[in-house]
């Protein structure tokens, strides 16, 4: 265990970089979200406190965005993408609150890259540090 937490203070440099790069990721696809669907109507998953008419908003929803269901239900909903991808007649385009269907690539690509992709990083990063530390104990 003495090695783990070495190895987790001597690599909180590279992990606050990579934090970083993670902030601006989300950062990045909230400014995009708010121009994209800022405008579309609230739903079941996109309520009062998650949606795009706001910033703040909009990182609240990419927070919580890694564990919505992006999968299909059993009614064939696929979450938060769905709602974003909302048409007619579920919504007015003289109100222009309808979304798009780039919402769907918008979600997953989103989720991709940082679920996948960032937090991947965060243990590789990790990983290397103790590696270097058990090195250095023998």
């Amino acid at each position: 265990v003495g090695p783990l937490f070495q190895a987790t203070f001597m690599g909180l440099k590279k992990l606050a970089n990579v934090v970083g790069v993670l902030v601006l990721c989300m950062y990045v696809y909230a400014v995009s979200g708010v121009s994209l669907f800022g405008k579309v109507r609230l739903q079941t998953e996109l309520n009062d406190n998650c949606n795009f008419h706001t910033f703040g908003n909009a990182m609240l929803l990419l927070i919580k965005a890694p564990a919505a269901k992006l999968r299909p239900s059993k009614t064939g909903h696929f979450g938060m993408a769905a709602e974003l991808a909302v048409q007619e007649p579920d919504c007015s385009a003289d109100d222009e609150d309808c979304g798009t269907m780039f919402a769907y690539l918008y979600m997953v690509s989103f989720v991709v890259l940082v679920q996948f992709i960032m937090l991947n990083l965060c243990m590789a990063v990790i990983l290397d540090v103790y590696s270097l530390c058990i090195q250095e104990q023998s």
